[in-house]
């Protein structure tokens, strides 16, 4: 979140995108399976939130509003090993008392994944990345608490299964983020759950949890947010599949609350 009542802004509708095809992950947060040597995956998101911001110095409620394209993509190097990145162009705007809006290169970045351990139902990976900022004014109230680098780490746990008769699987992943100039550190918690409904959809339950550790530099207070999302990914063939969905926030404490849809375009290669 940032100073007094303006709030942090949450990066790439923070989506864990699972590809549908055999199960094998891949994307804006990427899940625990890795991609085979030499192939991956390329993704294409168009999003958009509103909601409101904490209450600043007692006063009503501001009003938040993102719009935004976010492109990935992940590459096997070896079969234990992908690689990943990302980049994201958009519009926030905050109206009064703190009137200001940013339009440009969001946080931008990559990492690596590696498959510590693996067997035909489970899956164990570490991953870590690093990401930089468009950003740079943090006097401007839409870029305070967004104009440092941060540092991603995380444990990925995956589980393939059989639910209701229907081929699914499980991802659960652990982390801390480490942000600069002034937001306190995160600790991240996201949980998926896809069905396969008909041999080329599959539907995609997910739960986004992010609670900071403690508060940052004057002005960044504790603070937390819970966001579930609901999508159906549909496979148009072997490589091109599209995603559509909604997500909102479950609960908030000293941050923005986001209710917004998104639509995504995948190409295997």
């Amino acid at each position: 979140m940032g100073k007094a009542g303006v709030t942090h802004r949450r990066r790439g509708v923070s989506c864990v995108f699972l590809a549908v095809l055999a199960l094998a992950p891949g994307t804006a947060r990427a899940g625990a399976w890795t991609e085979p040597q030499g192939q991956g995956l390329a993704i294409e998101t168009l999003f958009g939130w509103g909601g409101s911001g904490a209450p600043f110095g007692g006063a009503a409620s501001p009003s938040e509003s993102r719009i935004g394209s976010q492109s990935y993509f992940e590459y096997g190097a070896w079969d234990r090993l992908t690689v990943f990145g990302g980049a994201t162009v958009d519009r926030y705007a905050l109206s009064a008392p703190t009137k200001d809006s940013f339009t440009g290169l969001d946080y931008s970045g990559g990492g690596l994944r590696a498959r510590v351990w693996s067997n035909d139902a489970w899956v164990f990976s570490l991953e870590a990345s690093a990401y930089a900022s468009g950003a740079h004014n943090a006097l401007k109230p839409a870029q305070d608490g967004n104009t440092g680098p941060e540092a991603d780490a995380r444990a990925l746990l995956g589980h393939n299964l059989t639910l209701f008769g229907a081929p699914a699987f499980l991802d659960a992943q652990a982390g801390y983020r480490l942000r600069t100039d002034g937001p306190p550190g995160e600790y991240h918690a996201d949980l998926t759950l896809g069905v396969s409904v008909t041999p080329r959809a599959q539907i995609l339950a997910q739960a986004f949890n992010t609670v900071s550790s403690g508060a940052g530099a004057p002005g960044f207070a504790a603070w937390e947010s819970h966001i579930g999302q609901v999508s159906v990914v549909y496979a148009l063939d072997a490589k091109w599949s599209l995603q559509l969905g909604g997500f909102g926030t479950l609960y908030r404490r000293n941050t923005n609350s986001e209710y917004g849809a998104l639509l995504a375009v995948w190409r295997r290669f």
